[in-house]
């Protein structure tokens, strides 16, 4: 770890370990998008095509996928919506 946090390639990796146990237990990966514009959730299999991997291999396997969209203001978040999780 670095002074500024984990590095970035050791957090995907866990998250696409966290995501390989979908068959040992039971498993949901929850995402919660802050922004308006958003329509659904996809990975981004050009910044990171292993997590992508790990996220379908999960969903194949039977885990959950659920998504929320989110409206952001000074004083609140409010969850507005489900989105459609297209892995």
């Amino acid at each position: 770890m670095s002074a500024s946090g984990p590095r970035p390639r050791a957090a995907r990796r866990r998250r696409a370990e966290s995501l390989s146990l979908a068959h040992e237990a039971e498993l949901t990966a929850r995402f919660l998008v802050q922004r308006a514009d958003c329509e659904h959730v996809a990975p981004a299999d050009d910044i990171d095509p292993a997590y992508g991997e790990s996220l379908r291999r999960a969903a194949a396997e039977g885990a959950e996928l659920f998504a929320l969209g989110a409206r952001v203001t000074a004083r609140a978040i409010t969850v507005e919506r489900e989105l459609p999780v297209c892995p």
